[in-house]
């Protein structure tokens, strides 16, 4: 069973990225997916053979793109100050609640947030699991910072004229 390499032309020259919010420019990523499919199954056109080889050069550039996702996330929410430092101290809900405090978002007509979204890692995912439920304090200074989010928003909704 031989195998050959299908070429794949490299791209050195990405244009550099537009403004995207606040003055941040980034460059384009690159990622890649290697894959062998034997030359028989490839003249054959073995359907299980280019299914699997298609899936594993996929799965690999679906990786890339997610690090790089998270890669630029991380660098929009340090520049844009969305970043909540704890000083060493353990996770809480005293400091979920700061970083709820920090971000700008919307509130919809339940008094839920709309479009806020928290990307953590495995292991952080599985701190917050195990979280205590909140205190009663915890739980008024929750719905403290929903209404004035909602205050903020209906603040910018409002606007008045003279006649």
């Amino acid at each position: 069973m031989s195998t050959r390499m299908i070429e794949i032309k490299k791209v050195n020259d990405f244009p550099q990225s537009g403004n995207v919010g606040r003055g941040l420019t980034f460059r384009p990523t690159t990622t890649r997916g290697e894959g062998t499919i034997s030359y028989e199954d490839a003249l054959t056109t073995n359907v299980e053979a280019w299914a699997l080889l298609s899936y594993k050069v996929g799965m690999q550039i679906g990786e890339g793109m997610a690090q790089h996702f998270v890669e630029t996330m991380e660098l929009v929410t340090q520049e844009t100050g969305n970043v909540v430092e704890s000083y060493g101290k353990p996770l809480s809900n005293d400091l979920l609640l700061a970083l709820i405090e920090s971000v700008d978002f919307d509130v919809d007509e339940n008094g839920e947030p709309k479009g806020v979204v928290l990307i953590v890692s495995p292991q952080m995912r599985e701190q917050i699991s195990t979280l205590p439920p909140m205190t009663p304090r915890q739980a008024t200074r929750f719905k403290a910072i929903i209404e004035k989010k909602r205050e903020a928003q209906d603040a910018k909704k409002r606007t008045r004229t003279l006649d």
